[in-house]
């Protein structure tokens, strides 16, 4: 199989009954597939996305925006199957910055899916 690139994009908008929690945001990602070998495969992804909220928190006083990154890679093979589908292992991390504390995280995820090709 061949290489391949995709990207995304995307807009969000949450509304609630409360402002607070009310938000509107965005992002944009891409991801690139690459063939390691005749029978493994590699993954690498990015995005990057934006949320701002329409009013104050309740508990903090101050109007939440928050920017969330995420880089990851995972490796695929393309002669074992598990109920028909590839497995894909790999690993992830993401960044979330925000202009309160308390909603700012790091955190690394290992990923395990089955994939239909």
């Amino acid at each position: 199989r061949d290489a391949w690139l995709a990207t995304n994009a995307f807009v969000e908008v949450a509304d609630t009954d409360e402002d607070a929690y009310s938000y509107r945001g965005g992002g944009l990602g891409g991801e690139l597939s690459v063939p390691v070998t005749n029978t493994w495969g590699a993954r690498f992804q990015a995005s990057a996305a934006l949320r701002e909220y329409r009013d104050e928190d309740p508990f903090f006083g101050s109007t939440r925006r928050d920017v969330t990154y995420l880089v990851g890679f995972t490796l695929f093979s393309r002669l074992i199957k598990l109920f028909g589908r590839e497995p894909e292992i790999g690993i992830r991390y993401e960044q979330r910055d925000s202009n309160l504390d308390f909603f700012e995280f790091d955190r690394m995820q290992f990923v395990f899916r089955l994939q239909e090709r």
